[in-house]
């Protein structure tokens, strides 16, 4: 997470599982290591951050930008999350979806009471977002207009354009 920090001006997280403190996380990201659903090949359940259970898990604890904020200070932040949409269309990504989002809602939090500036676009059901978007992970429209977003903060400012 941001090492070196010189070497970061912005960081982005889309729909991300910012919490790697977080139980449910952690069995996220491992299921996805060992499942060859998720891509291959698989790997080790430890091959990302060590053995995600304690008391071997100080990566885990030591990368958790939820729990490590202060390494962000003067990185451009945005987080960008919805709630999953309905519940009724696919309950399972959104239960998921909406775990994440309190990572990044707790995030936020950490972020503010420790002084550092960020945005946050915090889509809900997405109706707000984009056409089409769902509020959901992989909802195209949504990703689609996160990304549109995001690029918006690389682009020069009038004060540092040249001509």
């Amino acid at each position: 997470m941001a090492d070196p920090p010189d070497l970061f001006s912005h960081a982005g997280s889309f729909s991300g599982a910012l919490d790697l403190r977080n139980s449910e996380v952690r069995a996220g990201i491992t299921a996805t290591l060992v499942n060859p659903g998720s891509g291959t090949p698989t790997v080790g359940a430890d091959a990302v951050f060590g053995p995600p259970i304690w008391p071997f898990d100080g990566i885990w604890n030591a990368q958790s930008p939820t729990h490590n904020v202060e390494r962000l200070r003067g990185v451009t932040i945005t987080m960008y999350t919805g709630n999953g949409g309905d519940l009724t269309v696919d309950p399972i990504q959104a239960a998921l979806e909406h775990r994440v989002r309190e990572t990044v809602l707790l995030t936020a939090a950490n972020l503010r009471a420790a002084g550092i500036g960020f945005h946050l676009a915090d889509n809900g059901d997405g109706s707000g977002w984009a056409p089409g978007c769902t509020g959901e992970h992989a909802d195209e429209a949504c990703v689609q207009e996160d990304v549109n977003h995001f690029v918006r903060f690389f682009e020069p400012t009038p004060d540092v354009r040249r001509s």
